[in-house]
């Protein structure tokens, strides 16, 4: 999403086919108030912005806070002077607080009382009811009727070309015997600890050109800081199979557990590989625990400096591109693909979904001026119809070589040219954008693309639906091609996390299950832990050596219980089984399950490449499972 640039005053929506005016119908208002604490950018006068208006007659004054949006939000509130409409972060636990409070319409009610319909999901309403009424509804919400394939959220990647050299010299050395000793892993097993290890050090010392060795990274991680709990460590989490549920089904703190003791060796290893052989650089640098901003990271990337990466793929879709594709052509191209990395007991890793419960949730104040236009407008933003046009923009008819010969909706026909439908569907059922839209984003014209305002609307995007569109394999561009397909592979271990979100609930009796704390008292008592969590992390991977990061990780433990951190989990252990009795399940963790069964990469979905003459195979499924690989149709 954009910084937005400037308050709007623009018309919202309700409709986008024939059917828009039977659930339009008595809608009409003027002067409304939308307000999100969220940074947007939606142009007032696009095509999408000003089809909604036909479609719906309402005037909204879309406002934004450009700065302190939590502060000015907390203003409204105690005023009372709450907005027509109103968006804010999903985990802001302000909205079952409103609700609570009566300061919100149950949209339940509403669309009773004015016949209105809305498809919520069991899952969306189990995130989001507050004593059985659903008072807003999520963006960016994967739901499980949904037919979409889980997706990770975090990613581990590394460099493809530097990878298959590693392997060549494995396979052709005949480097693959299991040692014994070592819990019967390969000493060369680049999916183990101390393989990865070996592997970032074999590539430094034979592949790496010389000029580019005091840049190198063997393990890049997202930027370090403590806001976002180092978050390229906690993905590292997931792929080492730290738990965060006992045997007993508490909830626990994962660095207290084997697994977490795991990821901190891998990382001071790396980071003392300096004084561990001879002098050679970090494999670990000193500035992958200084890197502050997804900018100086992402530097990283476009130069194809790191041989792994853990981090968020999707937060650097741009620096990828241009690594990937450099807009010198006597710069050689650097290509990232999915990688695998397993814990010393050869578990499969456990990777978290990015579906999450949502960015964003909107609701509908009871300091709304007209509450029957406000539900009817987020009904329709709801609707697939609103869906297709707020994600893809103005939809068309095309003849059989795909001209656009009218614009689709009928109401819209006096206003929308055919040069500005952007999609429309075959007669097999098939999406495809139009090639005038094609050229445009082509041409690398943002202005023109902004005008369109496709994929602008996305306060109520249902990614379960958007995805589910037959848009079969159709990619508008090699770039979007390559980063779509960075974490594909790693989707077999994906898995929802649900039932350990929102733990610390402002609507659960804590006392009445057994533990005589408050809300208020759990906030401040997470605020110090995790402060003290995010310390702790830097001083054990920087520790002099493995058994010094140890003690460290003991002592900081004993600090934490001083600072409530015992109290802290016997709470959140309290609404963990609460959520999982409700969700219906004993497991959270699934391998805590005794009829989890291990992933198998087939031999169909390992990575095979050829060089001088041969042809090499991944021998131990580093790159994931290729079968989730899409086969892309570039387009554009």
């Amino acid at each position: 999403m954009k910084i937005f640039k400037k308050v709007l005053a623009f018309s919202l929506c309700s409709a986008l086919f024939c059917s828009s005016a039977a659930l339009l119908a008595g809608c009409g208002a003027s002067g409304m108030t939308w307000y999100s604490d969220s940074y947007i950018s939606i142009e007032e006068d696009s095509v999408v912005s000003q089809a909604i208006k036909t479609k719906t007659g309402l005037d909204i004054a879309f406002d934004t806070s450009v700065s302190s949006s939590t502060d000015r939000l907390s203003l409204m509130i105690s005023s009372g002077d709450l907005p027509d409409i109103l968006t804010m972060q999903a985990s802001d636990s302000r909205y079952k607080q409103l609700a609570q409070a009566g300061q919100l319409w149950s949209l339940d009610e509403l669309c009773e009382k004015y016949g209105v319909e809305i498809e919520a999901g069991d899952d969306i309403r189990y995130n989001y009811d507050v004593e059985g009424d659903l008072y807003g509804l999520p963006n960016y919400f994967y739901t499980s009727d949904g037919n979409t394939t889980l997706e990770t959220n975090g990613g581990m990647l590394i460099r493809k070309d530097w990878f298959e050299a590693y392997m060549e010299y494995i396979i052709d050395n005949n480097l693959t015997e299991v040692d014994a000793d070592n819990n019967g892993i390969c000493d060369y097993d680049i999916t183990s600890a101390e393989g990865a290890v070996t592997a970032a050090r074999w590539v430094y010392n034979n592949v790496v050109p010389e000029e580019q060795k005091s840049s190198y990274y063997g393990m890049l991680l997202d930027p370090f800081v403590p806001s976002t709990s180092y978050q390229g460590v906690a993905w590292m989490c997931q792929y080492f199979g730290v738990r965060y549920e006992d045997a007993e089904g508490n909830y626990v703190d994962g660095a207290e557990t084997q697994q977490f003791k795991q990821v901190v060796e891998f990382l001071n290893t790396l980071y003392n590989n300096d004084t561990l052989h001879h002098g050679e650089p970090k494999m670990l640098p000193q500035a992958a625990l200084t890197n502050t901003t997804t900018e100086q990271v992402g530097a990283v990337l476009a130069r194809g400096d790191a041989f792994m990466f853990c981090g968020t793929p999707q937060n650097y879709p741009s620096y990828f591109a241009a690594g990937r594709y450099p807009a010198d052509s006597s710069v050689e191209p650097v290509e990232y693909v999915a990688f695998v990395i397993k814990n010393n007991e050869r578990e499969d890793p456990y990777l978290g979904d990015i579906a999450g419960t949502g960015y964003l949730i909107t609701c509908i104040p009871k300091t709304c001026a007209d509450p029957e236009a406000a539900i009817r407008a987020l009904a329709y933003l709801w609707s697939d119809e609103g869906q297709e046009l707020c994600a893809y923009g103005v939809r068309g008819d095309a003849d059989a070589n795909g001209n656009i010969t009218s614009v689709y909706d009928a109401d819209l026909a006096d206003s929308v040219s055919t040069e500005d439908v952007t999609y429309y569907i075959d007669s097999d059922g098939r999406y495809h954008y139009t090639q005038t839209y094609l050229d445009v984003l082509g041409s690398g014209d943002e202005e023109a693309a902004g005008r369109l305002g496709v994929a602008e609307w996305t306060l109520l995007y249902r990614p379960s639906y958007i995805d589910s569109l037959n848009w079969g394999v159709q990619q508008t561009n090699k770039e979007s091609a390559y980063i779509n397909n960075l974490k594909k592979p790693l989707s077999m271990y994906s898995v929802s996390y649900a039932a350990c979100s929102g733990l610390i609930d402002v609507t659960f009796d804590y006392t009445a299950a057994g533990v005589d704390i408050t809300y208020s008292e759990l906030v401040s008592i997470n605020t110090r832990v995790s402060a003290r969590w995010a310390d702790m992390v830097t001083g054990a991977i920087s520790a002099a050596d493995y058994d010094k990061a140890v003690i460290y990780l003991n002592d900081c433990m004993s600090v934490l219980d001083t600072l409530g951190h015992s109290t802290l989990y016997d709470a959140m252990t309290a609404r963990f089984k609460a959520r999982k009795a409700d969700m219906g399940i004993d497991y959270a963790y699934g391998l805590n399950d005794p009829n989890y069964v291990k992933k198998e990469i087939s031999e169909g979905g390992r990575a095979t490449w050829e060089h001088n003459g041969k042809t090499y195979t991944d021998i131990w499924g580093a790159r994931g499972d290729l079968n989730y690989y899409e086969k892309y149709d570039i387009v554009g």
